[in-house]
């Protein structure tokens, strides 16, 4: 049997980052969009920048150099529709910021 352990979020931030930099070494991926809060915090909780401030805007990772656009979780959107608007705007801009 296996033994589950609690971690803490510096050790989720430390699993994600490894998992995210093996992907970097592979496929060295430009941008990455981070929805929900859990996504944001695990990246971020040391900002002083709250989720709901940084929601639908850019922030860069810096150690891996890759652009995160934080968005609402699906659920999030599923129980407040008004939301998706500047979702997809945000979108829009994101992903045309690529292509240009």
């Amino acid at each position: 049997p296996v033994k589950h352990q609690q971690g803490t979020w510096q050790d989720a931030h430390d699993y994600v980052a490894a998992f995210l930099m093996a992907k970097v070494d592979n496929n060295a991926p430009k941008k990455v969009w981070l929805m929900g809060e859990s996504a944001y915090l695990t990246f971020y909780h040391h900002r002083s920048k709250s989720f709901k401030y940084a929601c639908f805007s850019e922030l860069m990772f810096e150690t891996l150099k890759i652009q995160a656009l934080v968005l609402p979780s699906l659920e999030h959107l599923l129980k407040q529709p008004l939301d998706k608007r500047p979702c997809w705007q945000a979108l829009k801009v994101y992903e045309s910021i690529e292509s240009t």
